[in-house]
């Protein structure tokens, strides 16, 4: 499993923000850092000051340690863009995704290869320009 994972952390640029050598995991017989903190790149670029707090002195009823970190605030996180469904124009909609699929592939048919990310974002992006 800890092969499988590593794969994916690199296959999708993510980073192990753990660091130190203090181990997440300790039942008195077994210590180990299975707990992982694993962010994509903007998410490490918020994150600082990583640690496991292992103190003896610190209340916690289970084998795994506390692990804290600090997160730098970021100006207009936490705003979601809401879009109102029940007034969209779905004809609009309709017609706009049939051109954006069409100029993909040059048929509306050949769903499969257009079906890509980068291709369903610009169609997203130029149904969203469509829109306003």
């Amino acid at each position: 499993r800890g092969e499988e994972l590593l794969a994916y952390i690199a296959k999708e640029n993510l980073i192990v923000e753990n660091s130190g050598d203090t181990p997440t995991f300790d039942n008195g017989r077994w210590q180990n850092s299975i707990d992982l903190t694993i962010t994509n790149q903007k998410g490490h670029d918020l994150l600082s000051n990583w640690q496991v707090m292992a103190d003896e002195n610190i209340v916690n009823s289970s084998d795994h340690h506390f692990i804290t970190f600090s997160c730098k605030p970021r100006s207009g996180l936490g705003k979601t863009k809401f879009r109102d469904i029940a007034k969209t124009d779905w004809e609009k909609f309709q017609e706009v995704l049939a051109e954006s699929m069409a100029t993909c592939s040059g048929t509306f048919d050949s769903v499969e290869r257009c079906a890509t990310p980068e291709n369903i974002d610009a169609a997203a992006k130029k149904i969203g320009r469509q829109h306003h």
